[in-house]
């Protein structure tokens, strides 16, 4: 919020651009509060802020659409994958947004990512256990680089205010077991797990971004007091 109410109305984001936007839950609540906290929300008309949500599902594409249009949001509603930065921007560009307009912000994406397998490897810090699309294992080396390179091809088009970043989190073994009945992280591993989803510990996670050339703005955690360590972190970065 505080990106709305304390630049200059011109050197706000005119676009709000959410990757994986799914229902557009997200856009609609973001929409909301800077309407209605924020100093830009009383200069809608004269500076226009337009969400747009960025689908991978066509069935989710569809919905996405039809929400914002209901909540009376002005939106965008487009196909890309958060493999593919290059293309979002690019489709971007066609709507008359450059990188400098933009504000990224994503929940939940960047794990659920396709595996693309050419990064090679790191030397893995995380613990937890990786499966391919196909079926077989990932070492933590590979899926800590594959999320490097990822990272870093989001930062070649990442303008002055950057992307924020929802993500969940597994965490240590030890403190699984200490907590078992009293956490959700065994059914979030697992059930992330099995469907070759890509869950790292915030630390890893992290680290991945630092390696990649994005530093973090701003970042908060959560579900540390139940869970050992954080479950859930939103991290501001900006290249």
């Amino acid at each position: 919020l505080p990106m709305f109410d304390g630049p200059a109305i011109d050197e706000q984001p005119r676009a709000v651009v959410d990757c994986g936007a799914g229902d557009g839950t997200v856009l609609c609540e973001l929409y909301a509060a800077i309407r209605e906290r924020t100093g830009r929300g009383a200069a809608l008309e004269s500076h226009p802020l337009t969400m747009v949500g960025v689908e991978y599902n066509p069935v989710a594409e569809r919905v996405l659409a039809g929400r914002l249009d209901a909540a009376g949001v002005p939106n965008l509603v487009f196909s890309g994958d958060v493999g593919d930065p290059a293309a979002i921007a690019a489709r971007l560009g066609e709507h008359g947004f450059a990188p400098d307009d933009v504000l990224h912000v994503s929940k939940s994406v960047f794990h659920n990512r396709t595996h693309r397998g050419t990064a090679g490897a790191v030397a893995g810090t995380s613990r937890g256990a990786f499966v391919r699309p196909g079926g077989g294992l990932l070492a933590a080396g590979e899926v800590e680089a594959d999320l490097q390179v990822l990272f870093a091809d989001w930062a070649a088009h990442l303008g002055r205010h950057g992307m924020i970043v929802i993500e969940a989190h597994i965490v240590a073994p030890e403190l699984t077991t200490a907590r078992l009945g009293r956490s959700v992280v065994t059914s979030l591993e697992a059930s992330h797990g099995y469907s070759h989803q890509y869950l790292l510990e915030i630390d890893a996670h992290r680290a991945a971004a630092a390696r990649a050339g994005l530093r973090t703005v701003a970042a908060r955690e959560f579900g540390a007091p139940f869970a050992g360590a954080p479950i859930m972190s939103i991290d501001h970065y900006a290249a």
